[in-house]
């Protein structure tokens, strides 16, 4: 039950956070890893999300695997090499792979503003403690 309640928590918030990264539906790492057989799904974020501090891996389904397209699957392949560049703090890479994203989807809002924050680290490093999640502060 407190499994249950925690993950309820979680993704009351994620919903939440879909206005801020232009997404419809967003999932986070646990739910993903449930159905990465079926589904293809791109990685957006860590996040904190409000009342926690620990991060959480957020992701967006984009197709079932069976029906994905080559660009879905470039996308997605985009959207993973930015993330985990950004996390790695190799900011520069990360904006590089989020402009590569946007050649498939040119208006995906998770990649403009994923790169806009990578160009903002790459020009003004993060702490040294920083642990690659954002923290939320509304619901």
């Amino acid at each position: 039950a407190v499994r249950s309640a925690r993950t309820c928590f979680v993704s009351s918030r994620l919903e939440g956070l879909n206005k801020a990264y232009g997404t419809l539906i967003m999932a986070a790492e646990p739910t993903f890893d449930a159905v990465k057989d079926v589904i293809l799904a791109r990685p957006i974020d860590v996040v904190a999300v409000k009342g926690k501090v620990t991060g959480v891996r957020v992701f967006e389904p984009i197709a079932k695997l069976s029906d994905a397209t080559a660009d879905d699957r470039r996308f997605v392949a985009a959207c993973t090499r930015a993330l985990d560049a950004y996390l790695a703090r190799d900011f520069a890479s990360a904006a590089k792979a989020w402009d590569d994203a946007l050649a498939v989807r040119p208006r995906d809002d998770a990649s403009m503003l994923m790169k806009a924050r990578s160009l903002g680290y790459a020009a003004a490093p993060p702490p040294a403690d920083w642990n690659g999640a954002h923290v939320m502060h509304e619901k």
